[in-house]
């Protein structure tokens, strides 16, 4: 009867051993995993800046824009460095765009910076304004993107001060805000909409999506935060 005793006793400690080999994910790590900004079924973590109907929400797991130029989308969570990864599809001649760092109750020409989305570049080739680019600040570095109404892959990601982001799987964009040292001027002398400069703007704020000119729509939208 000892020997069963005994026995049992091992059986359940080598058990015990195992399953305390098992380590749990830690808060920090969860907290740094991607994960859907956007739930596909309803406005929820967002708020609207503007007309209350200005986006909305389609079939399929779409963000929509339903009031071109009327009001634009921003999350409810700040975010300090981060990747951003989405599709988005845009109507002939639209404009819109991701907005990024957008802290207060400002505008978000003059609040925030904005990775810029537009159908098609301008007459004279690519400017501040251009498809790929951060708007008023750099021009994209490779002309990208599809005929309107297709979807589009694109990713933006922002860690310090630097900002880098791809169109279709093309480097559009990779610049150091901290060489943009004057207010409302870029390294090269031109005019940016920002009332102070690049290198000083906050560097956590919030997500949002522009709502400029004519349809934009927005899907699979995934946030991974990469710091604090």
């Amino acid at each position: 009867m000892r020997v069963v005793v005994v026995w049992s006793w091992l059986v359940l400690a080598v058990a015990g051993c195992g399953s305390e080999q098992k380590v749990p994910s830690s808060p920090a790590s969860d907290a740094r995993a991607p994960r859907a900004l956007f739930d596909g079924r309803s406005l929820a973590g967002f708020e609207v800046v503007g007309h209350p109907e200005a986006f909305g929400v389609e079939e399929g797991g779409i963000l929509a824009i339903k009031k071109p130029g009327e009001g634009h989308l921003r999350s409810r969570e700040s975010f300090a460095d981060f990747e951003l990864s989405f599709e988005y599809r845009l109507d002939g001649g639209a404009d819109s765009g991701v907005f990024f760092r957008w802290e207060g109750d400002g505008a978000p020409e003059t609040a925030a910076l904005e990775f810029q989305l537009t159908d098609g570049g301008g007459p004279g080739g690519l400017d501040l304004g251009s498809n790929g680019g951060l708007y008023g600040l750099a021009a994209p570095g490779v002309e990208a993107g599809r005929p309107a109404g297709e979807w589009i892959p694109a990713r933006l990601r922002v860690v310090g001060t630097r900002v880098t982001a791809e169109i279709d799987g093309r480097p559009t964009l990779d610049i150091d805000l901290a060489a943009y040292t004057a207010a409302g001027r870029n390294p090269d002398g031109s005019q940016n909409p920002l009332p102070t400069s690049a290198a000083s703007h906050p560097r956590r704020g919030r997500l949002g999506f522009a709502n400029q000119r004519f349809f934009a729509w927005f899907r699979e939208i995934r946030v991974t935060p990469l710091g604090p």
